[in-house]
């Protein structure tokens, strides 16, 4: 990651009042609907007297009004009315229109603002938020999770809330993940203390580096934190000295396991670790770089292919200096950073081997500091991607829940799957029964079969054949059949 200027896209006036007044709309709803009953849904009714008051049918057919209960809870006593809005409630138009996706283009770079991956020429870019706007995901414990209607889609539409990314960070990476130090302050998120690195506002480079000799990316901000308590020195005398001599980053393993760390340091990181009694905590570098996925194989190959080009290119120009006495230097490569793909990974490689030359020029930085990468040949077999399995999308995921009636709550073989959307069958439809929403826990269910019942006929189905689904192919399975999804469940009564 790499810091970037704060958007300012001129927008036209149309789409300024368009922005405006679906924040105030959603705004209104939200407040209205705070104090609805509990075990209800909105009713085709409700939605039409809300659109004849004049919200728009984007708003009123995406509205979520739900009563949700955790997973396998019987008692009721922690039951929460959500309120709140699917994906479709959003007009990319609005926040993703030509002037936002330009201007965020540019700003990055054309590359994605957290893997820092070179999108333009592919046409790979997507408008994404920093803050989701429709699914919050929830982890509950590292086997299970569990997902909420966002609280920050008012920053739907803030331009301080919109970034250029590709969409293994965005979608598969990222997705509704936004942990937070402390409470949320959807209501003024500058009272908020995001554990996510904004690139807007901080510089991730204090909190993310590159390890020349790996590719990998590592907590900057523990490196700090291991170096102050150990030896008292500040951020900028680690910068230099890990410069100096990339062993010194502590916990860094080649792809076969091997340590890269000096074994001394990596002992007093250890024990320090111990010391502060840090178990599995981590720092905001650190956890950046899980949600993001910044260490994912197909990116640490193509920061290897970056490094190795970046060193040749600098033994050659070093040989060039030194046999002429003339022509470029290897400063010369320094103005790249702010051009190329993975910038921050070139501001490590090449300042590690400038510190290199400097310290002893007679020596080749590869002696020194045994900076050259493990050959590629070695990380090609390790991390030659293969596709992976697709990704449950956060659009698809902010209209999938359970439901369950009043006169279900003791089913044990299956639940109701509806879309959370004005035209589902049985989630659009008359009020006739009170009802409890439960979050689809997308680890656990993931190959639970799903039946669909038509007046005519009976079929399977699976979520990851939904995920697959076009938006209007969706609507229209669940505005015409009985959905439900088959396993073993714990009854709520």
């Amino acid at each position: 990651m790499i810091q970037l200027k704060q958007l300012n896209a001129e927008l036209s006036s149309d789409i300024n009042v368009k922005q405006a007044a679906a924040k105030k709309q959603m705004q209104e709803l939200v407040c209205r609907l705070s104090d609805a009953p509990k075990y209800h849904k909105l009713t085709t009714q409700d939605r039409e007297l809300l659109s004849n008051e004049g919200y728009a049918s984007d708003l009123t057919n995406n509205l979520v009004v739900i009563t949700q209960r955790e997973k396998s809870m019987t008692s009721s006593v922690k039951d929460k009315l959500l309120v709140g809005f699917t994906y479709a409630a959003f007009d990319p138009a609005l926040y993703g229109n030509t002037a936002i996706y330009n201007a965020l283009e540019l700003i990055s770079n054309g590359c994605c603002c957290y893997c820092e991956s070179f999108l333009m020429p592919v046409g790979a870019g997507e408008v994404g938020h920093f803050r989701p706007v429709s699914l919050l995901d929830v982890e509950i414990s590292s086997e299970s999770n569990s997902h909420t209607c966002s609280p920050y889609y008012l920053q739907a539409y803030e331009q301080s809330n919109l970034v250029y990314t590709c969409q293994a960070c965005s979608t598969d990476h990222k997705a509704g993940r936004f942990p937070v130090m402390g409470e949320r302050n959807a209501v003024d998120v500058n009272q908020e203390q995001p554990i996510l690195v904004n690139p807007y506002h901080e510089n991730p480079r204090d909190y993310i580096r590159f390890n020349p000799r790996n590719c990998l990316a590592y907590p900057f901000d523990e490196a700090c934190a291991f170096y102050l308590a150990k030896h008292k020195q500040t951020a900028a005398e680690v910068e230099v000295q890990i410069w100096q001599d990339p062993s010194r980053i502590p916990n860094q393993f080649t792809s076969n396991g091997d340590l890269l760390t000096d074994s001394k340091i990596q002992q007093q990181y250890e024990d320090w670790r111990a010391q502060q009694q840090l178990g599995n905590s981590s720092t905001r570098g650190e956890q950046t770089i899980d949600i993001m996925g910044l260490n994912r194989n197909v990116l640490v190959l193509a920061r290897l292919v970056m490094a190795t080009s970046l060193m040749s290119s600098y033994e050659m120009i070093n040989k060039v200096t030194s046999t002429k006495g003339e022509g470029s230097t290897p400063e010369s490569l320094y103005p790249q950073c702010d051009t190329i793909s993975y910038r921050s990974m070139a501001i490590d490689v090449l300042q590690t081997l400038k510190q290199a030359s400097t310290n002893s020029p007679d020596i080749t930085p590869d002696n020194k500091v045994n900076l050259t990468p493990t050959s590629l040949a070695m990380y090609k077999e390790d991390l030659r991607p293969s596709r992976a399995p697709k990704t449950i999308a956060a659009w698809l995921r902010s209209c999938l829940s359970y439901l369950v009636l009043e006169s279900e709550l003791k089913q044990t073989t299956k639940r109701r799957l509806v879309c959370l959307s004005a035209e589902d069958k049985i989630y659009g439809a008359t009020d006739t029964e009170k009802c409890v929403f439960l979050p689809i826990d997308w680890k656990t269910d993931i190959h639970n079969v799903i039946k669909v019942k038509s007046h005519r006929n009976l079929w399977e189905a699976s979520f990851l054949e939904l995920a697959q689904s076009h938006p209007h192919e969706l609507i229209s399975l669940f505005a015409n059949n009985d959905v439900w999804v088959e396993g073993d469940y714990t009854p709520l009564a």
